[in-house]
């Protein structure tokens, strides 16, 4: 990201998984070169410097091979970012974009006015999908590293903090 700070880093695309367990974006209509990021594109560059948590809303982005570490999740850490939630399985584009929806709207806190943790708001997003649409489409979402990762300012999570 070149806009400082990065809190949330989110995109929006086709995944897949290439030979070796590398993973291949698709952002765009065809499988060229301007239109598919590949291994080599996303893995190496500089570190996030704002440690941002990572939304992967592709299919697959959080699957790997039993034997085989997710390439994917593991440099994207290794640059720095802070947690990463991403898909174990292929997801329709119409529950991608709900999921997307519901979990901002949790984590962004406009669902309450205390800050909501991260893994919370996974959490929650499951739950809403299940309760109000019948859907366990949340359960093909996975979220990594740390549960109590909040978008809030320094004085909103210092104020959750027991004294």
């Amino acid at each position: 990201p070149t806009h400082s700070p990065t809190s949330v880093l989110y995109f929006f695309c086709q995944a897949a998984v290439g030979d070796g367990n590398k993973p291949v974006l698709r952002f765009g209509p065809t499988s060229g070169p301007t239109d598919v990021l590949q291994t080599t594109d996303l893995l190496i560059g500089k570190k996030l410097v704002d440690q941002p948590l990572v939304f992967a809303n592709a299919c697959t982005t959080s699957s790997a091979d039993p034997y085989v570490a997710n390439l994917l999740q593991q440099n994207l850490f290794r640059r720095g970012c802070r947690g990463f939630l991403g898909t174990e399985t292929k997801v329709p584009i119409q529950l991608a974009s709900r999921f997307a929806e519901i979990f901002f709207h949790f984590f962004y806190r406009k669902a309450d006015q205390a800050p909501m943790a991260a893994g919370e708001a996974l959490a929650q997003t499951r739950l809403f999908l299940l309760t109000e649409y019948a859907n366990i489409g949340g359960i093909f979402y996975t979220y990594l590293n740390q549960y109590e990762l909040y978008m809030a300012s320094d004085s909103e999570v210092q104020a959750l903090r027991p004294r």
